[in-house]
């Protein structure tokens, strides 16, 4: 199981708590952040943790690019 970590780094980089990452008026904000994140840092299982808890639904990753390619997607 993911531990969390992704998400408590996040918060502490947004300046906000972990539930305040859900709101959707920071969204863009919040995935420019992950952007800068080094993705190989955390388990692919933490990504889709931290992307599922964000959005609130589920989303599966194959590979780092995918998670790159989705948030940058998400950020236009």
């Amino acid at each position: 199981m993911p531990d969390g970590k992704l998400l408590e780094e996040l918060a502490a980089e947004a300046d906000c708590y972990i539930s305040s990452l859900r709101d959707e008026a920071e969204r863009k904000r919040v995935y420019r952040i992950l952007l800068e994140f080094d993705s190989k840092r955390y388990r692919l299982k933490e990504w889709e943790y931290c992307i599922s808890y964000l959005t609130g639904e589920p989303v599966l990753f194959s590979d780092y690019d995918e998670v790159r390619r989705f948030l940058e997607n998400s950020v236009l």
